[in-house]
């Protein structure tokens, strides 16, 4: 059979009636780019979702660490005080003289609020602090921080002043004029008042008074270089003939020069 013959008229009528079938995959195209953008867009979101998560993950991880340190620190410090091998009673008979063949009794102050109020000699005590008790003696000590925060005596009451100081470390001086110069050793006394390394016990009379130089008599063995310097002399460690013993740290004999 013999193709029928259509005119270029035809045809062109026929393609503007087709055109529109043509376009719509461009249309099908598009809604496919739109579907993938937002898959993009998820991926993106969900990328920084977990980047987050993994973020917080970490710093927790990190916060963890850290208190593990701090906690494995405090109890270290814990342990080096608990084995130390020394009691506090021990501890403190490094500060002071304890008394000897006479048992302590020691409690730890848990209501320090309340003591406070009823007695002053418990201003500067805290929870944990420890209350040591003689027959005569009271303490209370801070046994981490290896100090003793007030003591006294249930006879004489409350340590103050020069004698809490010399509990603490401060040496005992005696004073004696040696130069036969009215109120010397009173002078010389007033110059250590408010001195914490010095506690002056007390003054008097040499066994003589021609002694040209001060003589520093150190019965201790503790460190009176800054006494020397002071006096600009040399320390000696026997009392001069004729001179009576002392219970002082150091028997300071005042001389001319």
């Amino acid at each position: 059979m013999t193709p029928p013959i259509i005119s270029q008229e035809t045809k062109e009528a026929n393609f503007e009636a087709i055109a529109p079938l043509k376009q719509e995959p461009v249309l099908l195209r598009t809604k496919t780019v739109k579907a993938k953008s937002h898959v993009g867009v998820f991926l993106v979101l969900l990328a920084v979702a977990l980047g987050c998560a993994y973020w917080f993950y970490n710093e927790n991880q990190t916060l963890k660490a850290k208190v593990a340190e701090l906690e494995g620190k405090i109890i270290t410090a814990q342990n080096s005080v608990s084995l130390d091998g020394l009691s506090p009673v021990e501890k403190l008979n490094k500060h002071m003289l304890l008394p000897q063949a006479q048992s302590a009794q020691v409690v730890t102050i848990e209501n320090s609020k309340d003591l406070k109020q009823s007695d002053t000699f418990y201003e500067y005590a805290e929870n944990g602090d420890l209350l040591i008790q003689f027959p005569n003696l009271e303490i209370i000590y801070n046994n981490t921080a290896d100090v003793i925060i007030n003591a006294r005596t249930k006879n004489t009451g409350q340590v103050a002043g020069a004698e809490a100081r010399a509990l603490q470390g401060a040496l005992n001086l005696e004073i004696r004029n040696g130069a036969g110069v009215a109120g010397l050793a009173g002078k010389t006394a007033a110059t250590f008042s408010g001195v914490k390394e010095y506690v002056v016990k007390s003054v008097g009379n040499a066994a003589r008074g021609d002694y040209s130089k001060t003589v520093i008599v150190n019965l201790s063995g503790k460190d009176v270089s800054g006494l020397e310097k002071q006096f600009n002399t040399q320390a000696v460690t026997v009392l001069p003939s004729g001179e009576s013993v002392s219970e002082a740290d150091v028997v300071i004999i005042m001389g001319k020069q």
